[in-house]
């Protein structure tokens, strides 16, 4: 998939807002660690769901979708 760098660039600050908001200390990727999240049982690919909620989180659904 390639992206336009003004693309990357948005991704990436909404992205590192919501990582500096939540995971003082590790503490998000911690918790992902230990399975700590909703429907955790069902999940096969712990690092896709964390990127994928990391999108969810930053409000990066629909940007994704149209871009």
């Amino acid at each position: 998939m390639k992206m336009l760098p003004e693309h990357f660039d948005h991704l990436k600050r909404a992205i590192d807002a919501v990582l500096f908001q939540y995971n003082q200390g590790n503490k998000l990727v911690e918790e992902y660690q230990r399975g700590d999240y909703p429907r955790a049982e069902f999940t096969k690919d712990v690092q896709k769901r964390f990127c994928f909620d990391l999108m969810f989180g930053a409000g990066l659904s629909k940007f994704a979708s149209d871009h």
